[in-house]
């Protein structure tokens, strides 16, 4: 996501046939087991962390799935996945920075043997994928395909985790909303777009300007960053009518939440998918849904979620 073609196209191009839709849509049956089984032991005790025994596992064990990694491992993949992203946010300190760093020899040593045997013996799996799709003369060379790997797990676990957990604390302080959602289930494709828009993870992100311009008014300089509030943007009454009250049968298009252009999330149609998924099961497995305490919310700066979403069945 750092790089601009002409190198970025086949390597852009290498994900794009990886994520097909195809494949993705394909797995959605697995995905709704993946979610039952966790909210196997919430039911059973009435109630669960929504954020950290919920959220925060879906993506990382979908994505593990996709890899085809052995079930006994995912865990391991939650910590190491969560050590890392804690290290791009502001308040780093070397306790995280170290967590972060022994996080990431971890899955260098996980993967890279791996790697290479999918490399060798392919099967229909992501990895696999990745690791001998070529396009233009290009495939993804051995330490390109770990950094790729890993970079699944930044890309996908902390947003993908963090918009389902903040769908749901929006629910549950929009009752109105989920009654209106349970009525009308055709409803909640659309509804994750809106949810995204009324409050998603992805609060800012930066752009570097290709040359001088006068924007808005703000004069820039070529290879000065630019931050962006995507947040404001998915809020612009310009845009979206009444864009501060949450409507889940708004279904709103042109929302930001999955970026635009040359780096648009490539693992969006998945995104969708599993939010999707797991809304919708939760909300028909937990017909008293409802919060049994405060949230507390990550601190954050460029992006927003929730450390704990205590909820009630």
């Amino acid at each position: 996501v750092m790089i601009d073609p002409p190198r970025h196209t086949p390597l852009r191009a290498i994900h794009e046939r990886a994520f097909d839709r195809d494949r993705i849509s394909s797995f959605q049956p697995v995905i709704e087991k993946i979610v039952s089984d966790l909210l196997d032991g919430g039911a059973a005790a009435g109630g669960l962390d929504a954020a950290a025994d919920f959220a925060d596992k879906v993506p990382v064990y979908v994505l593990n799935q996709l890899l085809d990694l052995p079930r006994a491992d995912w865990d391991q993949f939650v910590a190491w996945s969560r050590a890392i992203s804690q290290t791009s946010e502001a308040f780093l300190t070397r306790k995280v920075l170290a967590e972060g760093e022994a996080a990431l020899e971890g899955l260098h040593a996980y993967l890279r043997p791996l790697a290479e045997q999918r490399r060798r013996d392919p099967g229909d799996d992501l990895l696999s994928a990745l690791a001998t799709i070529e396009v233009d003369g290009v495939r993804l060379a051995d330490d390109l395909l770990l950094d790729s790997l890993i970079f699944l797990y930044q890309a996908g676990h902390p947003t993908g985790g963090q918009l389902l957990a903040l769908a749901l604390h929006s629910l549950l302080r929009h009752p109105d909303q989920i009654e209106r959602l349970r009525a009308e289930p055709e409803l909640l494709p659309g509804a994750v777009e809106e949810l995204q828009r009324f409050d998603g993870p992805v609060q800012m992100n930066d752009r570097v300007a290709v040359e001088d311009m006068t924007f808005a008014g703000a004069e820039l300089k070529a290879g000065e960053l630019v931050r962006l509030c995507i947040a404001a943007a998915n809020r612009d009454p310009e845009r979206f009518a009444d864009p501060d009250r949450l409507d889940v049968g708004r279904a709103p298009d042109g929302q930001l939440g999955y970026g635009r252009g040359l780096h648009y999330c490539i693992g969006e149609h998945l995104g969708r998918v599993q939010t999707r998924v797991a809304i919708g099961t939760l909300l028909d497995r937990a017909p008293g849904l409802r919060l049994a305490g405060e949230p507390d919310f990550l601190p954050a700066v460029s992006n927003r979620g929730l450390a704990r979403l205590p909820v009630a069945f």
